[in-house]
């Protein structure tokens, strides 16, 4: 494969976590460092790789750990939203509800530290990449992965504006599932 396929290839699993979190953010500042982290992160990843040109062990864990995460954090979101669902709450208090702590897709898109660290988890892939290309290959194919995870985000973050609560956290869960099952298909 090219570069230019393997860049948004490799953006798969970023892409999906963009469309999840982008609506989740509570402000454009918030928006702007979710962003950055996983474009940043996508982009920039690939180049390191090819600098350190590190022979990786290829025991597949670039692919298991960040995708076993996003599976979990997927399903934990749609498990938080089915219990509120579940419990009867009111059309008022349902459209105000959000599941709480780590199963909260705010709280990953927030910008901070878990952020960068769920950014820089599903940036390994990318950086095992990028050691197997010459440099100028691995910075257009970072551009281009990094590229096309801002453009999901913002989709993500101007459609996210029309979809109620309830339906952006099921949506969010549904696709960051769908980000680890796309994390072990690259």
């Amino acid at each position: 494969m090219s570069w230019a396929g393997l860049g948004p290839f490799l953006s798969l699993d970023n892409i999906f976590v963009a469309l999840a979190l982008a609506p989740f953010c509570p402000s454009r500042a918030a928006f702007v460092r979710l962003i950055a982290w996983f474009a940043g992160v996508e982009a920039a990843a690939p180049a390191l790789g090819a600098v350190l040109r590190v022979a990786f062990p290829q025991a597949g864990w670039t692919s298991v750990a960040p995708s076993a995460l996003l599976l979990t954090l997927g399903f934990a979101v749609l498990g938080a939203a089915a219990i509120r669902r579940w419990r009867g709450a009111s059309r008022v208090a349902e459209a105000r509800a959000r599941p709480a702590g780590v199963a909260d897709p705010a709280w990953w898109a927030a910008g901070g530290l878990p952020t960068g660290a769920l950014a820089v988890l599903l940036g390994l892939d990318n950086l095992v990449a990028g050691a197997s290309l010459p440099l100028a290959e691995a910075a257009g194919c970072g551009l281009l992965s990094g590229a096309t995870v801002l453009a999901a985000g913002l989709a993500a973050r101007a459609a996210g504006r029309f979809a109620p609560p309830p339906v952006r956290i099921v949506a969010a869960g549904l696709l960051l599932a769908a980000a680890g099952v796309a994390g072990l298909a690259t």
